[in-house]
């Protein structure tokens, strides 16, 4: 008996037997744990694996021994065809075998429907016998083993025989009657065709595998199990040092290394000796490296679970029996028809725990060698301690032993290629969804940013970020990537999984108070940092691209792109963006991060490439025929958020005095492109800033003064195009409106073109109610504005009024009262035209506006209340006494409502509350007598 435990537990001794009746042996206690179902490949049956775990006492009658085997049930169908109900049968499978639990009833379904489809495939000979046949194999193993006995071929009590059908094993009665047998000729027929099917499965999931890691870059390693046994070849694990050799198969004495053989490997991992048991082990990674061999591998009755048991016993003690136990299980995750049989022998939790025990160990050690190297402080004088490093000391770490080194590189090596078959197992398994939750609550992103912050391997680290990249998907695991915990803060966690599962080697010491210092933050954007570090040339493309493609999907969150700027990520990006390989999905993430405002200026100040200069090099090399938003859409979205900042616009106008913006300008004029104009619009908003933007005005200057071509196309956008109300037509309106500055300079004065042109007629039509889009409509009042605010637009007041445009917003502003911008863009135009005497006029006269701005006052919107209020200001200072007295007022009763309403007295007219009905309150006309405006 054993003295190690069962699943890293201290437990009794453990007896690893074969399985026998258990009517023949007094279990204490028993506990049975289902594994796969799966169908056998000759006969019409299920087979439903689990393992056995009972406990006795020895002969001495005090000591327990824990006994742990293997079995299967087969649950023969005797009559399968069409007319066959498939529910029922299933449910009366899972009825009967206690084995399967209820909710594997989808999964019986399925089984029964491709047993269905196979039999029917063969010569459809039907037995009279129906109903189900349940048969206990462990009988037939039993009379083998006792035979294996007899024989001598046991070597230990506490062996078994793993296998209850051999290959060849048959009697020549029963070939030649299975030879004559037409039936069973069209059946095996039909496994052939199953088991090609299978290997054609494969490969493609082999050929498919990292390629959208090494696109257009190069391949991490090999595809698929036979790529990894050149990986493992490569990292130094040779058959002679006990690890699998890329060129074992060309050995001759490998050839023999078949499936006929695989019973006996399976035999002598029974074996006490530790280097035949990693023979065997490696003997079988060796068949699994053979992609015709997955299929035989899966199939058969106890290689799964036996393989399971020893990565859960054994594979904490020897690397190399872990690494080729997981190479066997890798070999068959590259298929996912195999994911249920690899999830079903518990392979994912074995798996994670030496992972665990992996990380912790080479942790350990890290913090064993700065132990060691570290230099011993000699202090001189008691009153300043000076740091002196012995001779003695470098002479001792001079002479290290070379030997030693050599066995640490080695162990590293192996420590990562462990570490890499094992990742790349858990990534193919971790297509199921459900699967992925379980592996993050087992702290899976914790153990990939670990690797990818403290290993060198570059094929292990792009596989972590790829892992990475994949769980960044959902939101939960990002959370658990950027909760910047240091690895100082899972001390606690660490040590409680050591005393949970034990350490048999001792080697996850405890952490000495002296190194319990702050570590460098544990969130994924500083780990991954150091791949995009500018000038080092030493990180591959491969690896930068993986890089790229994880903060792509991390730049989607908020914390995720603060931390990319506290890591002054940005000036990186920009660099990356201008390679060919890493542009596309560089600019993705520099867009992501231009949506932050506050973030948007380091865009202009990013060195050696600024990030607007990048933006508007792309722009101008997009051909005078195509729409920006066609030929680089990502680079469009990022000109439009940056021509947003003040910053950036300041530095597009800049660069070169301005001509390039200029250039841009008149391409996108006469291609007219709407997203073109929309950069440009969003420019020339920042043209009456003269002080922070200086450039902004100089440029629109030269391109609306310098060149009349500028001004005319721009004109032409919006008076030609039809119907009225284009993307085109808005956007050269806005830049129209925004391009109009005479209190800057002179020279942006464009009332008089527009004038002529007929620009004003065609906004009249813009403000009537219900002729255009609202968006449209708001872009006329809000080019009223622009050219009806300030003392340098009093001439244009006349044009408001010869085109009906006061009376026109009136209506628009009635119609729109429920519209905030609405609203808000006529109040403020109304309080333009109250300051020229034209237009006040009518404002005054023609038009109920100022009442609407004293109910205005009680809004909701500040910015509604305060634009009414200081329209309402513009009628006190310059209307004239009268209409002074009045709007006082009415801002009293406005602001004292409810007073007024509780005291039963109104304004004065008996009008109970000051209350407005638009229909009923007159209008002041200085030709009639003073009376109550609102009686």
């Amino acid at each position: 008996a054993r003295g190690r435990g069962v699943r890293g537990e201290r437990r009794p001794p453990v007896l690893r037997a074969a399985m026998a009746d258990p009517g023949e042996k007094k279990y204490i206690k028993k506990k049975i744990r289902p594994g796969a179902i799966v169908l056998d490949p000759r006969e019409t049956a299920i087979v439903v694996q689990y393992e056995l775990e009972g406990q006795l006492l020895a002969p001495d009658g005090v000591t327990v021994i824990t006994e742990l085997s293997d079995g299967t049930k087969r649950i023969k169908v005797k009559t399968l065809d069409r007319r066959t109900d498939i529910q029922a049968l299933a449910d009366e499978i899972v009825t009967t075998c206690k084995l399967i639990h209820h909710s594997k009833t989808g999964k019986v379904r399925a089984l029964l429907a491709e047993l269905r489809d196979r039999v029917e495939a063969s010569s459809g000979a039907k037995t009279r016998n129906e109903g189900l046949e349940i048969v206990h194999d462990d009988d037939e193993r039993r009379e083998r083993r006792n035979a294996a006995g007899r024989a001598g071929t046991r070597t230990s009590s506490s062996a078994r025989t793993l296998s209850s059908t051999r290959k060849g094993t048959t009697t020549p009665r029963t070939s030649r009657s299975r030879a004559d047998d037409p039936a069973a000729k069209e059946l095996d027929d039909i496994v052939q065709r199953e088991d090609a099917r299978l290997l054609s499965e494969a490969r493609l999931d082999f050929l498919g595998a990292m390629h959208d890691v090494a696109a257009a870059t190069r391949l991490v390693s090999g595809i698929g199990s036979s790529g990894l046994v050149s990986k493992l070849g490569a990292l130094g694990l040779n058959s002679t040092g006990g690890g699998l050799s890329s060129h074992a198969t060309n050995d001759p004495s490998k050839k023999t290394n078949t499936l006929a053989n695989l019973d006996v490997y399976l035999e002598r991992l029974y074996d006490d000796d530790p280097k035949t048991r990693l023979e065997c082990v490696e003997k079988i990674a060796l068949l699994a490296s053979r992609s015709e061999n997955l299929s035989a591998l899966a199939s058969h009755e106890t290689l799964p679970q036996t393989l399971a048991r020893v990565l859960r016993e054994d594979g904490r003690r020897s690397t190399d029996v872990a690494t080729h136990c997981l190479c066997v299980f890798f070999a068959l995750s590259n298929a996912s028809a195999f994911h249920g049989l690899i999830l079903g022998n518990q392979v994912g939790d074995a798996t994670l725990r030496v992972v665990d025990l992996e990380l912790r160990r080479a942790a350990d050690r890290r913090k064993t060698h700065l132990r060691t190297n570290a230099p011993r402080v000699h202090s001189t004088d008691a009153n300043s301690p000076i740091t002196n490093t012995n001779d003695d000391d470098i002479a001792d770490i001079a002479d290290i032993d070379e030997f030693e080194a050599r066995r640490v590189v080695l162990a590293e090596k192996k420590r990562d290629a462990l570490l890499y078959v094992a990742f790349y197992a858990l990534l193919n398994v971790a297509e199921d969804v459900a699967v992925e939750r379980k592996m993050k609550k087992r702290d899976i992103c914790h153990y990939l940013m670990e690797c990818v912050g403290t290993r060198g391997d570059v094929d292990l680290l792009v596989l972590c970020v790829t892992f990475l990249r994949k769980l960044s998907v959902r939101r939960e695991n990002v959370e658990d990537m950027l909760r910047g915990a240091t690895e100082t803060t899972r001390k606690t966690t660490t040590e409680k999984k050591a005393s949970d599962d034990g350490d048999p080697d001792g080697d996850a010491l405890e952490t000495p108070p002296s190194e319990e210092k702050k570590s460098p933050p544990f969130d994924v954007v500083s780990r991954t940092a150091r791949f995009l570090a500018d000038g080092d040339a030493r990180v591959p493309d491969v690896l930068v691209h993986a890089t790229l493609r994880l903060l792509l999907n991390l730049s989607f969150h908020e914390r995720a792109r603060d931390a990319m700027h506290e890591r002054a990520l940005l000036p990186r990006l920009c660099v990356l963006a201008k390679k060919k390989a890493f542009e596309r999905v560089a600019l993705a993430t520099l867009y992501n991060l231009s949506v932050d405002k506050r973030r948007r200026r380091f865009f202009a100040v990013a060195s050696p490439t600024a990030g607007t200069d990048l933006v508007l090099d792309a722009l101008l090399e997009t051909p005078d025929a195509d729409l920006i938003a066609h030929a680089c859409p990502i680079v469009a979205g990022l000109a439009v958020n940056l021509s947003c900042d003040a910053r950036c616009a300041e530095a597009l106008a800049a660069r070169e005095n301005g001509k390039p913006f200029a250039s841009f300008l008149k391409r996108r004029l006469m291609r007219r492109d709407a997203l073109g104009l929309k950069v440009a619009r969003n420019v020339a908003r920042f043209a009456g800033d003269k002080e922070t933007c200086p450039s902004v005005w100089r440029a629109f200057k030269q391109a609306l003064v310098g060149d009349q071509t500028v001004l005319n196309s721009m004109l032409d956008c919006f008076l030609s195009e039809h119907p009225p109300g284009t993307d085109v037509a808005l956007e050269a309106l806005g830049l129209l409106a925004d391009a109009h500055r005479p209190m800057v300079d002179g020279a942006l004065d464009l009332s008089e073109i527009c004038e002529s042109r007929g620009v004003f007629e065609k906004i009249a039509a813009y403000v009537t109610p219900n002729e255009t889009e609202d968006d449209a409509a708001l872009e006329a009042v809000l080019f009223c504005l622009a050219f009806g605010k300030g003392k340098e637009n009093a001439g244009n007041a006349r044009f408001f009024v010869r085109t009906g445009i006061v009376e026109s917003l009136y209506e628009t502003l009635r119609e729109k009262k429920d519209d905030d911008a609405f609203v808000l863009a006529v109040v403020s135009a109304f309080g333009a035209f109250l300051s020229f005497p034209e237009t006040r006029d009518v404002v005054l006269n023609h038009t109920q506006t100022v009442f609407y701005l004293v109910e205005l006052l009680r809004d909701e919107c500040a910015a509604i209340r305060d634009a009414a209020d200081a329209a309402l200001d513009v009628v006190v200072d310059e209307a004239g006494e009268k209409w002074a007295v009045h709007v006082r007022r009415a801002r009293f009763e406005a602001h004292n409502r409810e007073w007024l309403d509780a005291c039963g007295g109104g304004g004065g007219g008996g009008s109970g509350g000051g209350s407005y009905d638009e229909h009923s309150a007159p209008v002041y006309d200085d030709r009639a007598e003073e009376e109550d405006m609102y009686g």
